[in-house]
This record gives structure tokens, C-alpha cells and sequence, in this order.
């Protein structure tokens, strides 16, 4: 649902199915932002975020966080360095209005 959005309004999307996938992915092709969810099958979304801020040739990435868990504090995705927090069911405006502004585009 979220490449179909993305992609109708204009972007690139690259979709990983797995955490390693998609270090892979961020590490081989640089995006312009990332959107992780933070329940990922192989890896913590956490520790991906903190993987891609660690390494200084990706550290400046924008990352929005995605998650459905009530119990993941915002402050705990904040301190692993993402840049947005993004809570599901997520509203696909909102979604929206955080990539245009992290990638300031906020032409609307």
C-alpha cells in the first residue's frame, strides 16, 4: 500500500523484505529517505536506524519510523535517530506531509 501511494504521487520507491535487505539496498543505492517500520523480521527497526546513522556515508539520510506497537516509546525511536515517528494505521497524508517536508518539498 505504501509503494502504490508513493509511487502515484511521483516518487521512486525501492522496497526491502527484510532489515538486511535493506541496509543492503540504503548502503548500495543512497536514497533521499528512508521509511523503516520498526518491526522487521530479521532485524530491529531500531538497530537499522542506528546502523544507517552510524555510518558516515549515510548518517544524514531523513528516516520516518513506522510502527503499530503501543508499547514502542517515540523518545526510544528518537534517540536511535529517526527523524519522523509515524504510527499505523497510518494516515497516508500525514505520511505524505512528512516525506515532502523532510525532503523540503513542501510545495502544495
Amino acid at each position: 500500500m505504501l509503494h502504490m501511494y508513493l509511487t502515484a504521487e511521483g516518487y521512486d520507491v525501492v522496497m526491502a523484505s527484510t532489515g538486511g535487505e535493506g541496509l543492503y539496498l540504503i548502503g548500495a543505492q543512497r536514497p533521499d529517505i528512508i521509511i523503516t517500520d520498526i518491526s522487521l523480521g530479521d532485524i530491529d527497526g531500531t538497530d537499522l536506524i542506528r546502523t544507517v546513522r552510524e555510518n558516515p556515508e549515510t548518517s544524514s539520510l531523513p528516516i520516518i519510523a513506522i510502527t503499530a506497537l503501543a508499547d514502542v516509546r517515540k523518545d526510544d525511536i528518537k534517540l536511535a535517530g529517526a527523524d519522523r515517528l509515524v504510527a499505523k494505521p497510518m494516515d497516508p497524508d500525514q505520511l505524505l506531509s512528512e516525506v515532502r517536508s523532510l525532503l523540503g518539498d513542501d510545495s502544495d
